[in-house]
């Protein structure tokens, strides 16, 4: 009886090796992360926004600061929080946040609050009442007003980032070429041969190109000077407002050309700029927040205050 037993016992501990003597599973050491837990890829940071009447300004914590008019609530943003980049509208105001999520304030008359459900978003652009947003695998998602065909963009592919008007969308793509959507009088879609861009920007008749060597394209309505860019250099960024264009350049000075170019001749150490209705905004290397134009509903009412 006693050997039977240690039979059986010795049976039973072979057994506890994997398969009954088989090799145990090495540990899983692929790169291969669990569904649901992907790296994403932290949306580009956007500080600034300008819509018509208000304007939208990132901190350095992610939290949003907001001025002028609140007809719609559109400055409702006080309670955002891990915001990676803004944009604004017409009278409404989104915010992606660092997870690729959007947050959305404002009149929603034509559906673009519903940009708040998307995922997976590494950029966004809001203009009149649509918004347009890019997601991480280089195609486009569009809510809001279509009537112009400007939310045409579930095509698009090869996208890095995007820039929508009142009237049109305009697509940059990862190859430094343009695509453009929606009404094009005056031009304002023709960008199929602009090449070497890194950044373009829809205005509300017009539309800029920022080129890899500091130079600016433009092609739209030009009757007010909105796009007398031609002899622009050592540009760093670029701004479209309704009729007026911003160029932020290397020193850190802004030129402005358009009907009612906000004077903005006196600014330095400008790091950042955006261009709304009539009024523009810039940030400065120490934080400070830099306003200019029409403030008629309080748009420019963060002038002076920090992001710090």
């Amino acid at each position: 009886m006693k050997k039977l037993i240690a039979i059986l016992l010795a049976l039973a501990l072979l057994c506890l090796v994997p398969a009954c003597g088989q090799e145990p599973d090495e540990p899983d050491g692929s790169s291969e992360t669990p569904s649901g837990s992907e790296t994403f890829p932290e949306p580009e940071r956007v500080a600034l926004a300008a819509g018509d009447l208000f304007t939208l300004v990132l901190k350095e914590d992610g939290a949003v600061l907001a001025a002028g008019s609140n007809s719609a609530g559109q400055t409702d943003v006080s309670r955002w929080a891990d915001v990676a980049a803004v944009a604004a509208g017409a009278d409404f105001a989104v915010g992606l946040k660092k997870d690729g999520t959007v947050l959305a304030a404002g009149n929603n008359g034509s559906g673009q609050l519903g940009a708040a459900d998307w995922t997976g978003v590494v950029a966004l652009s809001a203009g009149g009442s649509g918004v347009v947003g890019v997601k991480a695998d280089g195609t486009a998602l569009a809510a809001g007003d279509n009537s112009y065909l400007q939310l045409e963009v579930g095509g698009w592919t090869g996208l890095k980032n995007v820039s929508l008007g009142i009237y049109h969308t305009v697509g940059l793509k990862a190859d430094g070429t343009a695509v453009a959507a929606g009404f094009n009088g005056d031009g304002r879609c023709d960008v199929g041969g602009w090449t070497d861009l890194i950044e373009v920007a829809a205005g509300g008749y017009h539309t800029v190109g920022l080129k890899k060597d500091g130079t600016v394209v433009a092609t739209g309505a030009a009757d007010d000077g909105q796009c007398d860019v031609g002899d622009w250099k050592n540009v760093t960024a670029v701004a479209a407002g309704t009729m007026f264009t911003l160029g932020l350049q290397e020193d850190g000075t802004v030129l402005a050309t358009g009907k009612d170019a906000p004077d903005v001749s006196g600014w330095t150490d400008v790091t950042a700029i955006a261009a709304g209705g009539s009024h523009a905004v810039g940030l400065t290397k120490d934080g400070a927040i830099l306003s200019a134009g029409d403030n008629n509903s309080g748009q420019c009412g963060l002038d002076g205050k920090s992001v710090k």
